[in-house]
């Protein structure tokens, strides 16, 4: 049973790399199509996909932590409460959320409202949208998450 899950976890992500690069709305072709097929090609390494290759040892137990202990759909509103907490008591924090509006993984037409009502009760938090960007931004541009980082940072 534990070789499935091992082997479930392997490829369920690596699916997951197809659904987490940005597609153009128009078209269904990937914005960043060089950017998806290094990462896929990174992960299919580190999974072990390949011949000669031998998977990563903690790769598949600690997606499979993060996925149980703290990426689960019935922690986000606790997620959410520290965030807000944390802006509360800490004005001097300031925080710069970049998110990709054609993120898939994280829906950002689905949930947007609610980071904006953060966004717009605290002024140590700064939300920008950015367009042809999925969730996999730092492989899609990090020309400009840098440009962007180094701008709030100054």
């Amino acid at each position: 049973l534990i070789k499935y899950f091992q082997f479930l976890i392997g490829n369920e992500y690596l699916k997951a790399v197809d659904t987490a690069f940005a597609k153009d709305p128009d078209t269904n072709k990937y914005i960043y199509p060089a950017a998806h097929e290094k990462k896929k090609n990174r992960d299919r390494i580190l999974f072990g996909k390949l011949r000669g290759m031998q998977a990563h040892p903690f790769l598949r137990p600690g997606i499979f932590n993060i996925n149980c202990n703290t990426l689960r759909g019935d922690l986000f509103p606790g997620h959410f409460d520290m965030l807000n907490e944390t802006l509360n008591k800490s004005p001097e924090s300031k925080i710069l959320w970049l998110w990709g509006k054609l993120d898939e993984t994280v829906p950002y037409a689905d949930n947007i409202k609610n980071v904006i009502s953060l966004d717009e009760k605290n002024d140590n938090l700064e939300v920008k949208g950015l367009d042809r960007i999925g969730h996999e931004s730092p492989y899609e541009d990090s020309k400009l998450l840098s440009s962007l980082t180094i701008s709030f940072l100054k």
